[in-house]
């Protein structure tokens, strides 16, 4: 017990060293830039600026040695080695269409590298959670870069209080409720999309 309490201690200082913290800041500084320049892009070509937010945060290590017990990996530099969230970046889009072209400007460039996709909007989880995830290389690190739509992002914050972190809900009646609420905003989503595809038709 004594030798694992000294481990985490250890991997602790290491976790909050300004050499392993100034490295994923770096990451998620030029994954924010390389959004910011997409969205600027835009506001040229399509004379409205998609991005509504970015925000971008280093996981505490408190979480992380959390997450290392939970997967039974080592708790130590190598085990943190296998977490690919340590650094992560969030994009809030305005409309669901602009969620896939930001995808696509990202896969295609050669600013970054795309390592794996996870799309939970095609595929919601069992929660009703919606988002797409992209794990980028860049020259310092990786990020986890979450992109979303306004209303995925308003639910998802409605719900992870309320969500256990295995992805049960507490209450089976207010969990039935969020995955309504879900389906709900993706139709919603969809007739904003329509809405505004209508409105520039009329424009031209």
């Amino acid at each position: 017990m004594e030798i694992q309490e000294k481990e985490e201690k250890l991997l602790y200082q290491k976790l909050t060293s300004e050499e392993f913290m100034a490295d994923r800041r770096e990451a998620i500084r030029f994954v924010k830039e390389f959004l910011w320049d997409w969205n600027l892009k835009e506001q040229i070509q399509q004379k409205r600026m998609p991005l509504k937010a970015v925000e971008g945060r280093i996981k505490t290590p408190e979480s992380i040695i959390e997450k290392l017990r939970k997967k039974g990996y080592m708790i130590s530099l190598k085990g943190v080695e296998q977490l690919h969230d340590l650094a992560g970046v969030r994009a809030v889009c305005s409309y669901l269409d602009d969620v896939y072209r930001l995808k696509e400007y990202i896969v295609t460039s050669k600013k970054v590298q795309v390592l794996s996709q996870k799309d939970y909007i095609a595929l919601p989880k069992k929660s009703g959670y919606q988002s797409l995830h992209l794990l980028l290389k860049t020259r310092t690190g990786l990020v986890e870069l979450q992109i979303r739509t306004v209303a995925m992002d308003y639910w998802s914050n409605l719900e992870h209080p309320v969500i256990y972190k295995k992805g049960i809900y507490a209450d089976e009646k207010v969990g039935r409720e969020l995955i309504r609420y879900a389906r709900f905003l993706r139709e919603v989503d969809g007739m904003l999309v329509a809405l505004r595809m209508e409105r520039e038709k009329r424009v031209r």
